[in-house]
């Protein structure tokens, strides 16, 4: 048979901004998350527009609602926290800011590794958010029991 199956990441984006009654930006986020898309591929090329639709994988199950949940509360805590900030802030300061986004750093047969970077700016003051790493089950759609962060020198 030509066709392989394989699981391949794609990515969902938030992007939003928010401003007051006068047009004045307060807040924009930026949230990049991972989900996973059953494709089909022809001697490991996947083929445009060829989506295979059938019962998800574990890994489909858990990583999804996994990280979707993770960018939409991330996504609620900044538009309530930098909301406040951004209104306090005087006229003319720069809008505040959330940038978030997961990448795969390390894939093989049996794992995936997802790093997560970010940054907040309150409007003064970036902040980085620390670094965090996860590696997944592909078989059984599990997370691994070791979670480690990266560290910057």
């Amino acid at each position: 048979m030509f066709f392989q199956e394989t699981e391949t990441l794609t990515g969902k984006v938030i992007r939003d901004t928010l401003k007051d009654e006068k047009g004045r930006i307060l807040v924009v986020l930026n949230i990049a998350y991972p989900a996973c898309a059953e494709k089909k591929t022809l001697h490991g090329r996947l083929l445009p527009g060829i989506t295979k639709s059938k019962k998800k994988t574990p890994l489909q199950q858990n990583l999804e609602p996994f990280y979707e949940r993770a960018a939409t509360e991330f996504a609620t805590f900044a538009r309530k926290e930098l909301l406040d900030k951004a209104k306090a802030n005087p006229n003319g300061t720069p809008p505040c800011g959330a940038v978030l986004r997961w990448k795969m750093t390390e894939e093989s047969e049996e794992s995936l590794t997802i790093c997560m970077e970010g940054k907040i700016f309150d409007g003064r003051e970036s902040y980085a958010i620390p670094p965090d790493v996860r590696r997944w089950n592909k078989r059984t759609g599990l997370l691994s029991e070791e979670k480690t962060a990266k560290t910057s020198s």
